[in-house]
């Protein structure tokens, strides 16, 4: 049986160049998705924060307030 005519080494690099580059461009699109995905979350962890707060009807300076001392029991328990 006949076989298609062999690929010099040159292509062979070059076709395993192209490879690589069409993995670094899949790689920079999955990483941008991974960011998107990571500030949604971020984003709606902070909007619970802030709904915490207004339901608590709290200032700014309370919840400073209640964080320290929070944070100033927490060492006591330890």
């Amino acid at each position: 049986m006949a076989r298609g005519q062999r690929k010099s080494i040159d292509e062979k690099i070059q076709q395993k160049k192209e490879i690589i580059e069409k993995l670094q461009q899949r790689i920079e699109t999955e990483q941008d998705g991974l960011n998107a995905l990571l500030r949604q979350k971020q984003e709606e962890y902070y909007k619970n924060i802030v709904n915490i707060l207004i339901d608590a009807e709290m200032d700014e300076y309370e919840v400073t307030e209640a964080i320290k001392e929070y944070k100033s029991n927490k060492k006591i328990a330890v």
